[in-house]
């Protein structure tokens, strides 16, 4: 059977519509293409944004951190429960730092993960400051405590050096305690008349001697037996009355350790009962007149003072 040729198919016409539509889809596709890569591209952008927003935000927190750590390390080992707050806090915002640093050095991040940075960056930033909190408290605790301590310090030094000066002291009374003492003390000249008799004159033309009286007193803490007690007699110009070749000599002062010349001395034998002492001392040269001074000495320390007078009368 043969078809008309008015109702054949045109070719050209049919491959003409595919050409249109093929073109509009193309166009279509590199619409959505467009569409697409600008959105990704925003989020991107966005993306990157955040990223670079939050790196900020976390450098200046770490800087803020090592800041407020730093000042904390300065007090490590004067106070044990800093030195623990630093180790434990410094451990746990590490943890968390650590954390963040992983995340922010991803190449391809999503919103979820700009999400978990803040979250993580807002935590340290609180534990920071609570960090800094509890060691400001704690500070503020070992300030006062501190000053209680060099108080309570300076007041067991003065307290010590009290007790010191006390141990000093009674060492000092133990050794006074510890030496002879003498009261009534009486020197007067004498002149030998020969036969045993003597004449009391304090006159420089006639004495002969000087008789120099005491008592030693009772002392219960001195051991009895022999003991030494030492005179040291000066001239009106206050010059010691020395001569080896009369009974002079040295001792040693309990004091500071240095030689004291002394112009005679008495050995007696002491039974810890108030006893009298009498010595007659036979100056070498001529005396002066005028007033003269006597001290006695025994363990090295001073045990009285006394003073006479002698004249130049004619009788």
């Amino acid at each position: 059977m043969s078809i008309p040729n008015s109702e054949l198919p045109t070719p050209k016409r049919s491959n003409k519509a595919i050409y249109i539509v093929f073109i509009v889809l193309l166009i279509g596709a590199n619409i959505y293409l467009y569409l697409n890569n600008r959105s990704t591209n925003n989020n991107l952008e966005t993306v990157s944004g955040e990223k670079e927003k939050l790196d900020s935000t976390y450098k200046q927190l770490n800087h803020d951190y090592q800041k407020a750590l730093a000042e904390i390390e300065q007090f490590k080992g004067e106070n044990a429960q800093l030195d623990s707050l630093v180790r434990v806090k410094s451990f746990a915002l590490d943890e968390r730092k650590k954390e963040i640093q992983q995340i922010l050095m991803k190449t391809n991040l999503d919103k979820n993960d700009l999400a978990r940075a803040r979250q993580l960056i807002e935590e340290l930033k609180h534990d920071k400051d609570r960090m800094v909190m509890q060691f400001d408290s704690l500070k503020q605790a070992y300030s006062i405590l501190s000053v209680k301590y060099d108080t309570v310090s300076n007041h067991l030094s003065k307290t010590q050096k009290k007790v010191e000066n006390l141990e000093t002291e009674n060492q000092n009374l133990a050794s006074v305690a510890k030496v002879l003492h003498i009261s009534g003390v009486s020197v007067k000249g004498e002149k030998d008349k020969g036969k045993g008799q003597e004449k009391e004159t304090n006159s420089v033309r006639h004495l002969d001697y000087l008789r120099i009286a005491f008592l030693v007193e009772k002392n219960t803490v001195v051991s009895s037996g022999a003991n030494t007690i030492y005179y040291r007699i000066s001239s009106p110009q206050n010059k010691l009355l020395y001569n080896p070749n009369k009974g002079g000599g040295a001792m040693t002062s309990k004091e500071d350790g240095s030689e004291i010349r002394y112009t005679g001395k008495l050995d007696i034998d002491y039974n810890n009962q108030r006893t009298p002492i009498s010595t007659k001392w036979m100056p070498d040269t001529k005396l002066e007149k005028g007033d003269y001074q006597i001290e006695f000495y025994n363990a090295g320390t001073s045990i009285g003072v006394a003073k006479f007078t002698l004249n130049n009368s004619l009788f």
